[in-house]
């Protein structure tokens, strides 16, 4: 069973939707053609992008890709708030940095988004590391130039 979606420790308000097999709900957070989700993996609550066209959520974990089935998906929010990405060096957190997963240590993991081949591709960052994990390729992807995913106020 994934958080409550109104958990404020893993959602500072914003709410995900179940999806499984490549499904993705009307107002789902889109990037480069895929959507910010997250997935149960070895204890933990991982991020990385929901990819219509292979069936699942892609998670980078312990130097490998993992394909997840059963995800839920990120939905923009509805109650006049925004998202946005801003850069990271992973040394200083932006105010308003979306939490979205946890690991197996109960490291906190929030999502970001980093460019490979021309195209972003969502992952995930945790505060011990401070590098963006992405699928990349059948392996995870450690990157250090990235950008975090921030809620804000308007």
């Amino acid at each position: 069973m994934f958080p409550a979606s109104d958990d404020p420790i893993l959602n500072p308000d914003l709410q995900w939707a179940p999806g499984s097999a490549g499904s993705v709900p009307d107002g789902a957070v889109e990037v480069d053609g895929a959507y910010v989700g997250r997935a149960h993996h070895d204890q933990g609550v991982i991020v990385g992008p929901v990819v219509c066209a292979e069936s699942c959520c892609m998670i980078g974990y312990c130097g490998e890709q993992f394909n997840k089935d059963e995800y839920e998906v990120l939905l923009e929010p509805t109650d006049g708030r925004r998202l946005r990405w801003e850069p990271c060096d992973g040394s200083n957190m932006p105010e308003g940095a979306v939490e979205a997963g946890y690991l197996c240590s109960g490291h906190k993991l929030y999502v970001t988004r980093a460019k490979k081949d021309d195209k972003f591709i969502i992952g995930h960052m945790n505060t011990t590391h401070c590098v963006c994990c992405i699928p990349y390729q059948g392996a995870s992807c450690d990157c250090t130039d990235f950008q975090v995913l921030v809620v804000y106020s308007v």
